[in-house]
């Protein structure tokens, strides 16, 4: 999935290292992950190659970790490659070729069958996006509609994208929720309101948005007075700003 729009930010370099980044394991880890059972031992004894045994152990024990599948090269995996060959008794020559003679794509595709995961993409590209778009509509923090939608991915299954895909894909539903929304207004303002809230916005005085978040200063009669005065002069926006949440289908949150 491409996006011609700027990609937002969503997470910071140590959000994104912890979510995509190789599993780091303890050997009391490795004893738990690279465990195969019945049903995976039957698929690893059906390999010829030991190549693909290791990567199949390999990538699975990831896989379990973090429901992702991972590419990467020999030196970022030696130790757990390690591991697999003695746990296994599978007396491989261990090396830079271990990875390359692997059956990696067939693999991946058995793991996706065991977990009963599918890809990204896949059949079922139009189902995340409609879901992305009704979270667009009603959380407004970049972060936790990227949190919302990996927990979506994962009850559904589906293996998370790459980081810049997950950029692409809430850029582009936020940008159509924003036009969705710009429509709705366009067609609903009323023109000398427009003109209201415009001064509002752009107004240094006391009758501006900021001033909602002032809290009366005591209750003597003055300070109720402004209150009063304050409400009617934001009444229509107030009245039109309850038809326009109702309109859109947003949080009033």
């Amino acid at each position: 999935m491409s996006s011609k729009s700027k990609r937002i930010y969503i997470l910071g370099d140590d959000e994104i290292q912890h979510l995509y980044a190789l599993p780091k394991l303890s050997l009391d880890e490795k004893d738990i992950f690279f465990t195969l059972n019945n049903a995976e031992m039957k698929v690893f004894e059906e390999m010829n190659a030991v190549a693909t045994k290791i990567h199949f152990v390999l990538q699975y024990g990831y896989f379990k970790i973090k429901q992702r599948l991972f590419e990467y090269n020999y030196d970022s995996v030696k130790d757990d490659l390690e591991y697999i060959n003695q746990r296994y008794a599978l007396g491989a020559k261990l090396g830079q070729s271990i990875l390359i003679n692997a059956r990696k794509r067939d693999n991946n595709k058995k793991i996706l069958n065991l977990g009963g995961f599918s890809e990204f993409g896949i059949g079922n590209n139009q189902q995340v996006v409609q879901y992305a778009i009704s979270l667009a509509s009603r959380l407004i923090n970049h972060a936790t509609i990227f949190t919302e939608l990996i927990t979506y991915l994962n009850n559904q299954k589906i293996i998370v994208p790459p980081y810049t895909v997950m950029q692409d894909l809430i850029t582009m539903v936020i940008n159509i929720e924003e036009r969705r929304l710009g429509n709705i207004i366009n067609e609903h303002l009323p023109k000398q309101l427009e003109i209201t809230l415009m001064e509002m916005l752009l107004s240094g005085k006391d009758l501006n948005l900021t001033s909602f978040k002032k809290i009366p200063k005591n209750f003597k009669y003055m300070a109720f007075r402004g209150e009063l005065i304050k409400g009617e002069n934001f009444k229509e926006a107030y009245y039109f700003a309850k038809k326009f949440l109702q309109k859109a289908s947003i949080s009033e949150y």
